[in-house]
């Protein structure tokens, strides 16, 4: 997914630019070029990654024609979105029956608690790394019995093995009960429904590591989610130090309190 992503971003980086100046001219072409080709040097997905290497070639082209270009590039943007939303969807139903055991999972040494209401995030050290090895043994088990009829492990596998980890780490930390509780304007949650029991629940959002990600992940959620029309900024959180993009307000911002 990170060559994806990558690939996304340079393709409308290259839109945009021939918008607005009608070249690619006086931009980083060589290392973007580069982005493309490792793209489709490791994707499995023959379409896409034709309409991909259609959009590198033309760009070797003298001149470029600004029409040609932006129409061959909306065609590789539309059919790289259709394959994440695709892979999305189907990783959420390879894992749903090891996602639902993870869930029930009650870790004795931090008081009997639900593995689902454990964010590694916000726990210390020692709880952190004891979740994340219950997590990667039982991921690897839910892995191998999907996968035990391959003969060897290759680095597609080490890939899907480490995506699906993160994938199921993303999926912990979640508070129950929380009909009667209010959320703080720029939140470290979000509502969501709980599959297993229907209810109201806080999910912990997606985490940003540095301002300029979460800003990047704002401009992309009108494209990523068009019939959402509020605006998105990005923001510090104030319970977790990282950041998170929300819908925007206009009140002032207010610091963040630890739910009990």
């Amino acid at each position: 997914m990170e060559f994806m992503e990558r690939t996304i971003k340079t393709l409308k980086t290259w839109a945009t630019a021939l918008q607005e100046k009608g070249t690619l001219k006086n931009m980083k072409i060589r290392k973007q070029r580069f982005v493309l080709k490792n793209f489709i040097k490791h994707t499995h997905i023959g379409d896409v990654a034709l309409r991909v290497m259609e959009c590198l070639n033309y760009s070797y082209r003298f001149p470029v024609d600004p029409q040609v270009m932006i129409s061959l590039i909306n065609d590789a943007l539309y059919a790289l979105l259709e394959c994440k939303e695709v892979n999305a969807l189907s990783k959420t139903k390879r894992y749903h029956s090891l996602t639902k055991a993870l869930q029930k999972e009650k870790v004795k040494k931090s008081g009997n608690r639900e593995l689902k209401n454990i964010d590694i995030e916000l726990e210390d050290s020692m709880t952190a790394r004891r979740v994340r090895r219950i997590v990667e043994k039982r991921t690897c088990q839910a892995y191998y019995n999907l996968n035990k009829t391959q003969a060897s492990p290759s680095n597609k596998d080490r890939q899907s093995m480490r995506s699906a980890i993160s994938y199921q780490l993303y999926n912990l930390g979640q508070i129950d009960d929380v009909e009667n509780k209010k959320r703080n304007n720029h939140s470290h949650w979000k509502q969501a429904i709980d599959p297993e029991t229907g209810k109201m629940v806080w999910k912990k959002k997606m985490t940003f590591h540095t301002l300029e990600e979460a800003q990047e992940a704002a401009q992309r959620w009108p494209e990523d989610h068009p019939y959402d029309k509020g605006v998105m900024q990005a923001y510090r959180c104030d319970y977790c130090h990282e950041f998170h993009i929300g819908h925007a307000i206009s009140r002032p911002h207010r610091t963040i309190k630890r739910v009990s």
